[in-house]
């Protein structure tokens, strides 16, 4: 566990979050904080045991519920004595600490929750004082076999249509309106295009994990406001739709059988250097809102959610605070991401935790023919034709896979 990118990502995250909550509440209840960082990791180390599943399914329940109270009395500010401060303030900007713990407690919330689901599964599957993967190399993981899957089945043989409503563009000439136009419908068509040929069990298994969901999340959030910082000006938001739309083609590469990506032309050089282009546009678009303050002071100072706990206390959330720890967050699980493109092997899967293993139809089709001792039938694609043989979804945490 401990050279994996999930572990330290989780550890700083932890580290962080319970720092400035301690800083937050002062004092000696600031000591109670170390504490609380070790029983979050302990949780998160819960693949290194292989003994007592149910206990730690039972303490990962009592964490999550207790996390949660903690981020609902941060949140509304329940807690007496405790002040707001900004961590970092630059121009008229500034990321409050009350928000920076209340959105790392949802990101460790929602982790723990995972875990405590994935070990659900753990208990249902074994037996009387048994687990299911006893194996020490593999310590209470939870291995889920999606079995074989054909990878012809793809979104194509199903009608699909998209339906694209713009709003009339006030951009400064016609020319630049019928570049940003282009530049988004060519990018639709080749996403879309990828999209057609996704195998569907794969995926409903993409569509239905932690990883993909909770990034996808932060990505949108994340691109929400970029456009209500540009005040939704329609040259502006074609531009941030486009790296929209390229981030969850990278998000979805899971889902394209090896076949579909030699077809398609998609190599993992081509997905390290879309993904590389869309961390210089990220890094564009931070300048661009904090040293060039583009959009109206309206826009950053929008009120997302408020909420009046009485006539003199109020709670607000606004959209650049939200707009930075989004950014933050995204950016630190597209790191993950960029490391197992560029190190792990073309059988490893970006966003889901495991490998596919895939039969090459030409390689074996002498020892299929001889084993018939008839001809052998052409397959229905041109190319070497892959089956999907299974889908390994692995722990909580990546561990090593032999």
């Amino acid at each position: 566990m401990s050279p994996t990118y999930d572990f330290w990502f989780a550890t700083f995250t932890i580290v962080s979050v319970f720092t400035v909550l301690g800083m937050l509440l002062g004092g000696a209840r600031g000591a109670v904080v170390g504490a609380a960082v070790l029983g979050v990791e302990t949780n998160f180390l819960v693949d290194a045991s292989i003994r007592r599943v149910r206990s730690w399914l039972l303490f990962g329940f009592i964490g999550t519920a207790l996390h949660s109270v903690t981020w609902a009395a941060v949140t509304f500010a329940l807690v007496d004595g405790m002040q707001d401060f900004p961590i970092v303030t630059f121009k008229h900007h500034e990321l409050p600490a009350m928000l920076f713990v209340t959105s790392g407690l949802i990101t460790i919330i929602a982790t723990m929750a995972r875990n405590v689901y994935r070990r659900r599964g753990v208990v249902l599957e074994s037996s009387y004082k048994t687990v299911i993967e006893p194996e020490y190399i593999k310590p209470m993981m939870y291995v889920k076999q999606l079995g074989q899957i054909d990878a012809r089945d793809a979104v194509l043989c199903r009608p699909a249509s998209a339906v694209f409503n713009l709003k009339p563009a006030h951009t400064h000439t016609q020319l630049e309106q019928t570049l940003h136009l282009a530049g988004f419908g060519l990018v639709t068509v080749y996403c879309g295009v990828c999209a057609l040929h996704y195998q569907r069990t794969l995926l409903l298994a993409l569509a239905t994990s932690f990883y993909f969901v909770f990034l996808s999340v932060q990505v949108t959030a994340v691109h929400l406001c970029a456009c209500a910082f540009f005040d939704w000006a329609i040259d502006k938001s074609l531009g941030v739709m486009t790296s929209w739309l390229w981030t969850h083609w990278f998000l979805c590469l899971d889902a394209l059988p090896p076949v579909m990506k030699r077809k398609l032309g998609i190599s993992r050089l081509f997905a390290v250097a879309t993904l590389l282009a869309l961390g210089a546009a990220s890094l564009m678009l931070l300048h661009l809102v904090v040293f060039t303050d583009v959009g109206s002071a309206e826009a950053y100072n929008r009120v997302i959610w408020e909420v009046n706990l009485s006539e003199s206390h109020a709670v607000r959330i606004k959209l650049a605070p939200i707009f930075f720890n989004s950014y933050l967050t995204s950016v630190g699980l597209l790191f993950r991401q960029l490391w197992r493109a560029m190190f792990l092997g073309a059988d490893v899967l970006l966003v889901l935790n495991g490998a596919v293993v895939f039969e090459n139809y030409l390689a074996t089709a002498k020892v299929r023919a001889s084993r018939r001792l008839g001809s052998v039938q052409p397959s229905p694609y041109r190319g070497a034709s892959a089956r999907i043989a299974a889908l390994r979804v692995g722990p909580a945490i990546d561990v090593p896979m032999v």
